[in-house]
């Protein structure tokens, strides 16, 4: 009679738990690599993201403020320029959170960050107030102007950001760049103001970008004076 060899190998309980401990290891392992690659990924979003909020608005203020004129500011009851900046071509607030100029449109512009005036509202906003003094081809533009005013909420910078701060900052100290009590004297190379400009959300959290802006129009400007 044939005898039938019976095949008793196969896994043993230890080498099964072995098994699915490696096992294991290798999933907590592949976890934290895809966890790891999800938060460089959304960090990298968020960066791109602030980038794009932010030079909304930095482009906008850098563009101005690249043309503006060499005219003082001149202060009127109904302007938005402050009394102190009167006589001034350029008026950086003592906090450095508000800057007023005169644009290459002839706009008398501020811009500043201020309590949002809205309803309920209870932050801060960046605002930009301008008003028309001067056509560039026929004079003084009509008495009375309306003062037009933006504010830079969320819906106007995009992707449910808003402008957290912003400070404007002389770069050159040498050129006597106009302060809250001085103006630009004596000949000069243009100045540069620093704009720092912080954007939040409240998913991904704050950016800021830092803009050198050189004020083309002032070079050498030996004609302005102090009064």
């Amino acid at each position: 009679m044939k005898k039938h060899k019976i095949d008793n190998k196969g896994f043993t309980l230890i080498e099964t738990t072995v098994c699915f401990i490696l096992l294991g290891i290798l999933l907590v392992a592949a976890a934290q690599v895809i966890s790891s690659s999800s938060e460089v990924y959304y960090y990298s979003k968020s960066i791109s993201y602030g980038v794009q909020a932010a030079q909304v608005i930095a482009t906008e203020i850098r563009g101005e403020l690249e043309d503006a004129v060499i005219k003082k500011l001149d202060f009127t009851a109904d302007s938005s320029i402050p009394a102190e900046a009167d006589g001034k071509c350029i008026h950086i607030s003592l906090d450095k959170k508000s800057i007023y100029f005169i644009n290459s449109a002839g706009e008398q512009v501020g811009y500043s960050l201020q309590l949002d005036s809205s309803p309920g509202a209870t932050d801060k906003v960046l605002v930009r107030n301008a008003v028309k003094i001067y056509d560039e081809y026929f004079g003084d533009a009509v008495a009375g102007d309306a003062i037009d005013v933006k504010k830079y909420t969320s819906q106007y910078v995009g992707m449910n950001y808003k402008v957290k701060d912003i400070s404007f900052t002389p770069f050159n100290k040498a050129a006597n760049m106009p302060t809250s009590g001085t103006q630009l004297t004596g000949a000069i190379d243009f100045p540069v103001i620093v704009m720092e400009l912080t954007v939040t959300n409240p998913q991904y959290g704050d950016y800021t970008c830092t803009e050198y802006i050189a004020l083309y129009n002032f070079y050498n400007a030996e004609h302005l004076v102090s009064d």
